[in-house]
C-alpha cells in the first residue's frame, strides 16, 4: 500500500490486487458484524465500489 498526503479532504491509497482482495474481506467482515446499520450500509457500499474496481482491473481486455 502506498499513501499520499490528503488533498481536498481525500486520501489516495494504492493497492496491488492481492492486497485489495484482502481488504475487501476485512470490510465485508466488519460490515456483517456492525450493530449500527448505517455504518454497516456504508461499509457495504464501500465494499461494492472497491469490488467493482478490482473486477475492472482483473478483466482481460
Amino acid at each position: 500500500m502506498e499513501e499520499r498526503p490528503a488533498k481536498d479532504n481525500m486520501i489516495t491509497v494504492y493497492y496491488c490486487p492481492e492486497n485489495l482482495e484482502e481488504l475487501l474481506g476485512f470490510i465485508a467482515a466488519e460490515a456483517n458484524h456492525k450493530e449500527d446499520k448505517n455504518l454497516g450500509a456504508a461499509l457495504d457500499s464501500l465494499h461494492d465500489k472497491l469490488a467493482d474496481i478490482l473486477d475492472a482491473y482483473e478483466e482481460p481486455e
